[in-house]
């Protein structure tokens, strides 16, 4: 991921103060001793939560749990880091601004923990969140308001960018200007394999699966097979099963009519999938170059009261591909 974990949450704090009192800020301190055993982490961790959970500010307690969430995942310990997350979440429910720091937070550690599904929730309700407080801000009419906007902008740039390299966002514009063509015997084991995800039951999702892929293999509808395909590809992702996954966007590249937005999506999802294997590095570049194209081309081809619309969405999506396409070619080079 491109954002440390300690980045985000120095976001935490920049708009408003933190509430950490003089003493949690000293327990802290004292957890960034280098020569520290996991034992003695332990003990520090269990005491600074002890001491901020019987504060009289709430966000105390929240702001040190996120604290010590990147102290755990800098030893190691994502399921801890996992669990003050997602407590601190809550805390922060009524806060949009720094709830929306922490779901984000949430979402790294869930990445790593190849809990993508529920990584990339967390992170589009963040993303959606601070948008909300920018439309809030550019309503209050007030100085000191529209000078926050900027910062909220940046960094709702910075999460388009790390949305943009992964599948499950590419996934999310294939029907964005038309409806599903799948019917709804599909969009019924559509849901079935959402739910077998979320409750990680590995093998359902792989029967789901398969059940899916003969299903839509003779649909009437010649769209909903690779619209099938793509639901698919997408849960063999997020099973952490990349080969699979890169067979069925490839089938489905193949089936989508050419040059079109379907066709532009999915190969940016197969190139974000592919960008996980560091043998196909170049392929999925290549894959995000001709998706780009098409996406840069397909507005001369609608008709006028379809282009605006579309272009619209272009003009806030492009570059960002091209900003996360750049920084592929250079890692690569």
């Amino acid at each position: 991921m491109k954002i440390p974990l300690e980045k985000i949450f120095e976001w935490l704090n920049v708009i408003t103060p933190t509430h950490l009192s003089m003493t949690s800020r000293e327990m802290i301190q004292a957890l960034e001793v280098e020569s520290l055993s996991d034992r003695n982490i332990d003990h520090l961790i269990e005491e600074v939560i002890d001491f901020s959970r019987n504060s009289t500010d709430p966000l105390e307690y929240a702001e040190v749990l996120a604290q010590v969430a990147v102290v755990r995942v800098s030893h190691g310990d994502l399921k801890n880091a996992l669990d003050h997350l997602t407590t601190a979440a809550k805390l922060y429910e009524g806060n949009h601004y720094k709830y929306a720091v922490v779901l984000w937070m949430l979402g790294w550690v869930e990445w790593r923990l190849m809990e993508n599904r529920k990584a990339y929730v967390h992170w589009t309700e963040a993303r959606d969140l601070l948008q909300s407080v920018v439309n809030y801000l550019g309503r209050t009419h007030k100085k000191e308001s529209f000078q926050q906007i900027p910062w909220f902008l940046e960094r709702i740039g910075d999460m388009n960018q790390e949305l943009a390299r992964r599948p499950e966002e590419a996934y999310s514009w294939i029907n964005l200007f038309e409806a599903t063509h799948l019917d709804e015997t599909a969009l019924g084991f559509r849901k079935l394999l959402d739910q077998t995800l979320a409750h990680n039951k590995t093998a359902s999702t792989f029967k789901v699966m398969e059940t899916m892929r003969k299903l839509v293999s003779f649909a009437p509808d010649y769209l909903a097979t690779p619209e099938g395909l793509v639901e698919v590809g997408l849960a063999a992702h997020q099973l952490g099963i990349g080969s699979e996954s890169e067979i069925m966007l490839k089938k489905a590249v193949v089936l989508y009519k050419p040059e079109s937005h379907h066709q532009a999506s999915v190969l940016w999802m197969l190139g974000a999938v592919q960008l996980s294997v560091q043998e196909k590095t170049l392929e999925a570049i290549q894959n995000w170059e001709r998706s780009l194209r098409i996406f840069e081309n397909i507005p001369q081809c609608l008709k006028p009261r379809d282009r605006k619309a579309y272009k619209e969405w272009l003009q806030g999506m492009l570059p960002v591909l091209r900003n996360v396409l750049e920084a592929a070619v250079q890692e690569y080079a």
